[in-house]
Order: structure tokens, then sequence, then C-alpha cells
């Protein structure tokens, strides 16, 4: 397999920037992708095993691919044929020629040509933002999908046979009818008897007579 290296040409026919919009569709397009599905299952004390939800796992060779797509038809206008029905992932042995050429290592030499430093630093500075939201966008995506919570319920939604859910739902509807039943006829049934009290009447205790001071003669 021959290496291709970027040229001097190629830099200064490059792009700098990717479009926010751009980058979305692209980060979105690539994370879906990125991952591995882990079966799992669990043993019990009589060797036997039942399925779990799966689990998933960040697959970086999808990644570095789609990376490098990125790389090569967006900044640097190179047409590359695209694989698997995407717009953003190289085959394999594309990936493999322009990363044995160590394109990022050219573009770190370029820096010190001053005929385009200046696009050197744009690019890789470009690029690695696009590279970071990629990467949060994964690991959120793993988060969500690897929750324990989640996962928990699943597998006990799994193990409920589909009659015994439709059974567990209609009863959980008729509790909640049979509630707001209830609380509709006790708010029914309160009746102000306020009217009929009679009013409370305090009596004025009788003064005591003063007593009179006895002088003393």
């Amino acid at each position: 397999m021959e290496y291709i290296e970027i040229t001097i040409d190629d830099m200064k026919r490059a792009r700098t920037y990717m479009p926010i919009m751009q980058k979305a569709e692209f980060v979105n397009a690539a994370s879906v992708n990125c991952f591995d599905q882990l079966n799992v299952n669990a043993q019990y004390d009589n060797d036997s095993s039942k399925p779990l939800p799966h689990m998933y796992k960040e697959n970086t060779f999808l990644k570095s691919r789609y990376l490098m797509g990125a790389l090569l038809s967006y900044y640097f206008r190179f047409d590359i044929d695209m694989v698997e029905g995407t717009d953003w992932l190289v085959a394999a042995d594309d990936y493999d020629r322009y990363a044995g050429g160590r394109i990022f290592e050219c573009l770190q030499r370029f820096k010190s040509n001053a005929e385009v430093r200046d696009k050197a630093y744009d690019i890789l500075a470009d690029y690695k933002d696009l590279e970071s939201r990629l990467n949060r966008e994964i690991h959120g995506m793993l988060t969500a999908m690897n929750d324990p919570v989640s996962r928990a319920l699943m597998a006990l939604t799994q193990s409920i046979e589909p009659d015994e859910m439709q059974k567990m739902l209609a009863d959980l509807d008729n509790q909640q009818q049979a509630l707001q039943d209830y609380l509709k006829n006790r708010n029914l049934s309160v009746v102000d008897d306020t009217a009929d009290d009679e009013p409370l009447v305090v009596k004025d205790e009788p003064e005591t007579a003063k007593e009179e001071p006895v002088s003393a003669e």
C-alpha cells in the first residue's frame, strides 16, 4: 500500500472552518454508529444463565474512520469514496493511506512554514473542536444506554410474560379510575354546617365587691 502525504498545495486549497450546523450533522451521523453491542448473561448457581439487557461500548476504530472522513473530504476537499452508505465514513484502506502518510504530523510540520502556518493552526484547532464534540456526544449516549436503573427496569420487563404485563397494566388503570371516583364522591359529600352552629356567647362574671381597707385606731 502506498501512503499519501499532504502537500503545501493541499494546504492552500484546504478549508479551515466547518460551520456549526454541519458539525452537528456530522456528530449526529457518526455518533450513533460508533458503538458495539455487548451480550450480557446472568449466571446462576445451577449453571443456568439468562440474557440481560445489552450493554454498549465505544468502537474507537469506527470513530477514527469517521473523523478521517471529515478531515479528508471537508477540510482538504479530497474526492474520497465513502462506504456503508454514509457521507463521512472512509474505507479502512483509505484511512491507512493517509494515516500512514502521517497526515497529522504533516499538519504539525506546516506550522513552521510561513506560507501556510496560519492555515495549519486553524485546521487543527477546528478539527479538534469537531473531535471534542463527537467525543462528548458518544460519552453522553453511552452513559444513557448503560444507565443501571434503566437496565434494571428493562430486565424486569423482560422477565414478565406479555399477558401478565397486560393484566398488570389493566389493574393499574382500574385502580387509578377507582381513586379518581373516590376523590370525586368525597368532594361532593362535604356539607358546610357552619350556618347551623349557634354563636358562642361569653357571659360577663359579676364583679366582686372591693374590701375597704381597715384603719388602725
